[in-house]
């Protein structure tokens, strides 16, 4: 596996699912580049700022830390009240519809802020906590920001020098810290309007058609979330409102920050007042989006485990199936980061194997039992993917899963469709998949009668003829003309024709694969005559 020449994960999904994500266009007019705004804010005490800067540092810690900070508590920097600013008491249910600064017992407890643009930034921190101490208010944290460089350790050293000596937490947040959270969550427009910087600088995001219907109905939602529901009293059929706002956060790709907020409190909700179903799908999304879209495998990995532990002795295979579509991406890294050998050894992978094929032994249960040995198939093609002969016994055990399912009510065929189709680029040579997808292909065209079946399986021959397969290529391009013919799709059965004259004129075929051409070219003929 050539590691190096992987897509990223956003990317691999976008190539693959590209309505996920936004197709609005972003113009940036003019530059506020991160040299620019460094030089601005050190220099700020010599441009009589210190009050601008004030503003601008609680709007941002708003945005980052904690949304429920006071006005200044003084005339000027640290006033009579010894902070510049300070978190005022919000409830538990208030809390919940919080989406930035989300942060565990800022709504509770006393935390303090002061600001200050001094360039000897280590002794005013020594001097802020320790008048802010001495307020005897209960602090439990006290944030000093400053617009000064500082050095990691000497950082690091003077927190804990003075957390030790107080017996306070107290964090420092420097020049470095103000830019990565500035640029990182796109948030450059409260340091101009804030800092009164002169700057053509301005984002400009024009919405596709499809932004500007997810958009409203974004709006919609937390025009809902804010006017109707009361935090305290939220029924189960509002709980999904939370997390389909935060689904449309994320495909309008807004700020990773703002987006995970949303994804925080539908988890949140959903603990409280929605049932297990309700948080599963919470983690599931958080979690996905925590890979695919923020690229944060250490957050994908905390709402994994969140899932795992709260299924960890249920018997719903189909709770599992959609862990194991998680439980693949948490292989993988581990296959990339360790060897093949430590993913089976992994306690997670273990217990999900044992757990499904305990669900499928219970046959009273066909569907579930069905889906649970298509899970266990899903886990082993991650296992032995190397293994040519058990794959094509992983593909043939796949098929025979799906045949006893064929009659089932319950038996997920659309979702197993698409699963196979997902890995033609993978698996097209074995002949196990070749048969469950011949299988698979049928059974759509059988069942829905249009013409999706038939336009999956010519995009499966124009790969195989890009492959240089050609008679599976013209084996299964000639099983699209009838179902295509048959619902008049014109440009489908133009392009077939197209890819079956390229493949007669380019390629030198044994006779029999010309006499098959040849009668398939016949039956396009006699289409577009009637046409």
């Amino acid at each position: 596996m050539d590691i190096q020449h992987l897509p990223s994960p956003k990317q691999f999904l976008k190539n693959r699912r590209p309505e996920q994500f936004s197709t609005s266009e972003e113009k940036t007019i003019g530059q506020l580049d991160r040299v620019h705004l460094e030089n601005y804010l050190v220099s700020l005490n010599t441009k009589s700022k210190e009050l601008q800067f004030e503003t601008f540092a609680k709007e941002l810690c708003q945005k980052i830390i904690c949304p429920n900070l006071l006005e200044q508590t003084g005339p000027v920097a640290g006033g009579d009240g010894k902070t510049d600013t300070q978190t005022f008491p919000v409830s538990e249910q208030n809390k919940l519809l919080w989406y930035v600064g989300v942060n565990d017992n800022a709504n509770n407890e006393r935390w303090a802020f002061a600001v200050s643009t001094q360039k000897s930034w280590k002794s005013k921190c020594k001097t802020d906590v320790k008048k802010i101490v001495e307020t005897e208010r209960g602090y439990t944290k006290v944030f000093c920001i400053t617009n000064q460089l500082i050095k990691a350790n000497q950082r690091s050293a003077l927190e804990d020098e003075l957390s030790k000596q107080y017996n306070i937490q107290v964090c420092i947040l420097d020049l470095s810290w103000i830019l990565d959270e500035i640029y990182k969550n796109k948030l450059e427009n409260i340091a101009i309007e804030t800092l009164q910087i002169s700057t053509s600088f301005k984002r400009e995001v024009k919405l596709s058609a499809d932004d500007y219907s997810k958009k409203q109905r974004f709006d919609e939602l937390e025009c809902q979330i804010n006017s109707e529901i009361k935090p305290d009293n939220i029924s189960h059929n509002q709980v999904g409102i939370f997390l389909e706002a935060a689904d449309l956060s994320k495909q309008l790709e807004q700020p990773v920050f703002q987006t995970q907020g949303y994804y925080d409190r539908a988890v949140n909700i959903a603990k409280r007042f929605g049932t297990t179903n309700q948080l599963f799908n919470a983690y599931y999304s958080y979690a996905r989006a925590s890979y695919y879209w923020f690229e944060d495998f250490d957050l994908f990995k905390n709402n994994f485990i969140s899932i795992y532990e709260l299924i960890t002795e249920s018997s719903n295979s189909i709770l599992w199936d959609d862990f194991v579509t998680l439980l693949t991406i948490y292989m993988t890294e581990k296959y990339i980061k360790t060897n093949k050998e430590g993913i089976q050894d992994d306690s997670i992978v273990a217990h999900t194997i044992n757990q499904l094929k305990d669900i499928s032994k219970d046959k009273s249960r066909p569907s579930n039992s069905l889906q649970a040995e298509l899970s266990l198939a899903k886990i082993e093609l991650m296992l032995f993917f190397q293994n040519h002969e058990k794959i094509d016994e992983i593909f043939c055990r796949i098929l025979n899963v799906c045949e006893n399912g064929e009659c089932l009510v319950g038996f997920p065929f659309e979702s197993v469709y698409g699963y196979i189709n997902e890995l033609d680029d993978l698996f097209s040579e074995y002949t196990g998949y070749q048969a469950l997808q011949d299988y698979l292909t049928e059974q759509s065209i059988k069942r829905h009668g249009d013409t999706k079946a038939s336009r999956l399986t010519l995009e499966r021959g124009l790969r195989q003829a890009e492959k240089k397969n050609y008679y599976k290529a013209i084996q299964l391009i000639g099983k699209t003309l009838a179902p295509l013919n048959k619902e008049e799709s014109i440009e489908d059965v133009t392009f077939a024709n197209m890819a079956l004259a390229t493949i007669y004129t380019q390629v030198d075929l044994h006779w029999a694969a010309r006499g098959s051409l040849l009668i398939v070219s016949s039956l396009l003929t006699n289409y577009f005559h009637k046409h």
